[in-house]
């Protein structure tokens, strides 16, 4: 196709000439004008033909961009294109009386026709419009339709015609001379007649050589046996001399491909000034070589959830003063897209609920696969899913969504669900299980499995127990009062309910136990066979004695066994439990190094953990002779009541046990005074 430098038209050779003048007595005006087809997919060529009478010149205008919703009067060129821009476009020879112009469309435009006079006046025509639609699903798809070359002159002996149609079904492709009435196909000159192949493809060359070469310019039409006008193309043959650049060869292969997929453009093009353009701009092509090859990747340019886009790619070349435009569709399929697949939550106890959601863009159909098989999935599935729905793992799964569209390999998109077991507490342990409040710490350790997070508590509360906590660890402890505290650890992990384990620890707290009587120097019986003391436990929970240190200000002994003071009960300590030998004492536990004096001062001790439960310091003397035990008065039965001495009394003479004349009550209520 030839122009000039400034316009993208195609000027077809007058089919009939005559210059028009205010001489040759008609009137001027315009006979015919007539713009077809009336609508064409983006990038197709219309036809535009007329015929004017006493015109000195014709001037074709066309408009884009207008307001569609201000249709107008056709008659009314003030209103024709409201909100678009005019341009003018060429034609081959503007003072011709009979004409044509094959011009491209890339979106809804309205053509206009002037017929000018000498002396100034005008004769316009109405305003024809060209509506650009989707080639149809089903219908026949022109992508390619052109004379190589486009221009010839007239000694020039290799000129051919491309053609490429596809969705032919049931019918065949006519590619016949138009150039005598190209506005009435059933006049056209039919030169070749193609079968589609079964995927109702028509791809054919007529290579005119060795039949005809034109020696004017032609139009050529297709159509379809049925009638259909699907595209024009035109051979132009220059009877002057100048150069004219020629694109010989345009073409990208495949024309349908998937988007990521590679393309090769090739192209030569003769009697051209580089840059030669192409448009939209195609990675790595420079325009500096009038001939080559390139591989390139095209992009998918559609929009929303369309699958197939098509582009129409544009080469041109110029000398300066001429040009020659070449287009080629190409049509990408996109590629499918997963926007977003996820599983909630995404580690889970078997059998346990979990949500698939998923959202797709540029997809025709969706499926879900699990590995392993889950028959809890549905049959089909939606393209997009926000709300989700519910599957059951009983193992690990990985789910695969695919989305298929209309590229040949769909798009996957995989989530996996994690099924294990819930969380335990393997071991716990509280080291020492017996303490005194104020002593040793308490040890916790613990190990865990399936946890992702562990807590400790104590009741009553520990305020010393800090976090956060290993899932395998240790922490120190330290009972804040007297009696039980319970530590129990709670295992909490990505499924399954909280498993938790409890230890206790038993503490002993100063004041628990009460120093509350003491035979220090017993009648009859020697003192290393019938010294005894008293403790009373005043708490209302039984206290374990192992562990605790009995002391007598010089020596001390540790409890050992399993003896217990039950709650508000007495027990006695004694240095022999025969109650034959030790003067009939009543004897709970036998200690073997402690020696109460008989003159100055008696400091008994009872302690455990470190921690000194009770003791006092009593001066032996006035009422206090050999035979009385001394007893607290129950009324200061408390670790600070029986530091006081007035507190303390000599046994009466009515509390006598044995039959060596000792007086006391061990193990028993004291009476004093």
């Amino acid at each position: 196709m030839r122009t000039k430098l400034w316009s993208t038209a195609i000027a077809v050779a007058a089919l009939a000439a005559g210059c028009g003048d205010d001489s040759s007595g008609d009137n001027l005006g315009i006979a015919m004008f007539n713009v077809a087809p009336g609508a064409v997919p983006a990038g197709g060529d219309v036809l535009l033909t007329w015929r004017v009478t006493a015109a000195q010149r014709v001037r074709i205008e066309a408009c884009s961009g207008f307001d569609s919703s201000a249709a107008g009067d056709p008659l009314d060129r003030f209103a024709w294109c409201i909100g678009g821009a005019v341009a003018e476009l060429p034609t081959e020879d503007p003072s011709a009386a009979q004409g044509s112009l094959l011009t491209t469309v890339l979106r809804p435009t309205r053509f206009g026709l002037t017929a000018l006079a000498a002396d100034g006046t005008a004769v316009q025509s109405e305003w024809k419009e060209v509506a650009v639609d989707a080639p149809p699903a089903a219908g026949p798809q022109v992508l390619d339709f052109r004379a190589s070359p486009r221009v010839i002159f007239p000694d020039d002996s290799a000129v051919s015609i491309h053609t490429h149609v596809r969705n032919v079904a049931g019918d065949q492709v006519l590619l016949c001379d138009a150039s005598s009435d190209a506005d009435d196909p059933g006049r056209w000159e039919e030169k070749k007649r193609y079968e589609p192949d079964a995927a109702g493809v028509v791809l054919q060359s007529w290579d005119m050589t060795a039949t005809e070469i034109p020696t004017q310019s032609r139009l050529y039409g297709l159509k379809t046996a049925g009638g259909i006008v699907l595209a024009y193309a035109q051979l132009v043959v220059r009877t002057g001399t100048e150069a004219v650049p020629n694109i010989v060869e345009f073409s990208i292969d495949p024309l349908v491909l998937d988007e990521g997929d590679a393309a090769t453009l090739t192209w030569e093009v003769i009697d051209a000034t580089p840059p030669i353009t192409v448009s939209p701009p195609i990675t790595g092509f420079s325009g500096a070589t009038s001939a080559g090859s390139l591989v390139f990747a095209p992009p998918f340019f559609g929009s929303g959830e369309v699958l197939s886009a098509e582009t129409i790619y544009t080469m041109t070349a110029t000398n300066g003063i001429y040009s020659d435009v070449a287009r080629v569709i190409l049509t990408v399929n996109a590629r499918p897209v997963v926007d977003s697949f996820t599983a909630l939550p995404t580690t889970v106890a078997a059998g346990a609920d979990v949500t698939l959601t998923w959202e797709t863009s540029r997809t025709s159909s969706v499926v879900i696969t699990a590995v392993p098989p889950d028959a809890g999935l549905p049959a089909t599935f939606e393209l997009d899913n926000t709300t989700g729905i519910i599957v059951h793992p009983a193992a690990s799964t990985t789910y695969t969504l695919t989305a298929s569209g209309a590229t040949t390999a769909p798009t996957t998109a995989t989530t996996t669900v994690t099924v294990g077991s819930g969380p335990s507490v393997d071991s716990f342990t509280a080291n020492p299980a017996a303490v005194a409040v104020g002593g040793t710490p308490v040890t916790l350790t613990w190990t865990t499995s399936n946890a992702d997070s562990v807590t400790v508590t104590a009741v009553p509360p520990d305020a010393t127990l800090l976090g956060p906590f290993a899932l395998d660890g240790t922490a120190t402890a330290h009972p804040a009062a007297g009696g039980t505290t319970t530590y129990t650890i709670t295992a909490t992990g990505p499924v399954g309910a909280p498993a938790s384990i409890d230890d206790s620890v038993t503490a002993v707290a100063p004041g628990d136990v009460v120093i509350t009587e003491i035979m220090f120097d017993p009648a009859v019986v020697a003192d290393n066979m019938a010294e005894w003391f008293e403790i009373r436990n005043v708490t209302t929970r039984a206290i374990p004695l192992a562990g605790f240190v009995l002391g007598d200000g010089t020596y001390t002994h540790t409890v050992t066994g399993t003896p217990t003071l039950a709650a508000g009960d007495w027990f006695v300590f004694g240095i022999n439990t025969n109650t034959t030998t030790n003067g009939g004492a009543a004897v709970d536990y036998q200690y073997a190094t402690l020696a109460w004096p008989n003159t100055g001062t008696l400091i008994p001790y009872v302690g455990f953990d470190g921690v000194a439960l009770d003791t006092t310091s009593l001066a032996i003397g006035g009422a206090w002779t050999a035979g009385d035990a001394i007893v607290l008065n129950p009324a200061f039965t408390t670790a600070a009541g029986n530091d006081t001495q007035a507190n303390w009394c000599a046994a009466r003479a009515a509390d006598a046990y044995g039959t060596d004349g000792n007086h006391g009550t061990p193990g028993a209520l004291n009476a004093c005074p």
